[in-house]
């Protein structure tokens, strides 16, 4: 493909433009131009389809709306940068600056977007948190995260346009709170559109980009398709491991759940320790000490931590006749509450 070579060789700002809606293909494509590009100036564009995308150390049990999220078949997608859960739909452009390491700077990156956005006749504020806000109650309309390796660095980030902010909201509200968990936790803000459609968007960024980093000289544009992305081996393979549920769920920090009920038979109090997605331990405490219940807490060991794998073992679980009611009244509870 003519535009694989043009980005290991071309030693001059460029912007690569996609027409991909696949949060898997264009995250990807990313991950591919970072650790290929020259270490010039190059911004990337995109737009995702409906999609959750929690960053590489965050729990998407603490993050995430699983259940609203599952029941609507929206995809959820762990990055390979840090920093905190975005949804992603057509109405919100993403895009992400990749330069040296020596000429990162996160400033100058938001500045370059203040400055599009004025051309667009937006007037935006960046905050404390390194967030754009817009109008008279300083809503969000862009949150970013950084990643910086040996040589290059990049900033990637969302601009609110025209999102579904009715989904946003629904998703990426928990319903259930965990107790004791590692990684990073998401700062949640209010958030606003800013009402401008994605080509006037690319338009001005692209002047911005040019205006910072053209060096005086015209920055060329390129619109790259999904079929031209997926055809080179590195971003298909990346592709491919960023659906996998042990990348997606496997690589959630440890953490632990208390759970606890009342049921006609008893009351229960249990803790779960989960790692790597999985049932690591169950703990019960005091007073829940029916033994059909230690039985079935370790038949949990070791299965992913989700309600499907609970409902499962409901029907291929033996237990003793007089405790069968009382084990599947558990198990469908916990599969709920999860």
């Amino acid at each position: 493909m003519a535009w694989v070579n043009f980005v290991e060789r071309w030693k001059m700002p460029v912007v690569f433009i996609s027409m991909s809606y696949s949060p898997y293909v264009n995250l990807s494509f990313e991950n591919y131009l970072f650790h290929n590009h020259s270490t010039t100036a190059l911004l990337f564009l995109y737009r995702n389809d409906k999609s959750v995308i929690i960053g590489r150390n965050q729990n998407p049990w603490l993050e995430v709306n699983l259940k609203y999220l599952d029941e609507r078949g929206i995809c959820l997608v762990r990055r390979y940068s840090g920093g905190g859960t975005v949804f992603h739909d057509l109405g919100n452009t993403n895009y992400c600056l990749m330069t040296s390491r020596t000429r990162f700077d996160r400033k100058m990156t938001l500045k370059m977007l203040i400055n599009a956005l004025e051309l667009a006749g937006k007037q935006v504020f960046m905050n404390e948190r390194y967030d754009l806000v817009f109008g008279p109650d300083s809503l969000k309309v862009s949150g970013s995260a950084f990643k910086i390796s040996k040589d290059r660095a990049y900033q990637h980030g969302t601009m609110l346009l025209n999102t579904d902010l009715v989904s946003l909201e629904s998703l990426l509200k928990t319903p259930k709170m965990i107790i004791n968990a590692k990684g990073v936790r998401s700062v949640r803000s209010i958030v606003g559109n800013l009402g401008l459609n994605h080509e006037d968007f690319c338009y001005y960024l692209c002047q911005a980009f040019e205006n910072t980093y053209g060096l005086g000289q015209r920055v060329p544009v390129h619109y790259v398709s999904e079929e031209e992305i997926s055809f080179v081996d590195d971003i298909q393979k990346c592709i491919q491991e960023m659906k996998k549920w042990s990348w997606i769920y496997g690589k959630t920090p440890e953490f632990t759940n208390h759970l606890a009920y009342t049921f006609d038979w008893g009351h229960v109090n249990v803790h779960i320790v989960c790692k790597h997605g999985l049932f690591s331990h169950i703990y019960l405490e005091n007073g829940s000490n029916l033994s059909f219940l230690q039985e079935v807490c370790h038949a949990l060991i070791g299965r992913r931590y989700v309600p499907d794998e609970i409902r499962c073992l409901l029907h291929t679980m033996r237990v003793l006749p007089d405790s069968k009611q009382m084990s599947f009244q558990f198990l469908e509870w916990l599969a709920e509450s999860i």
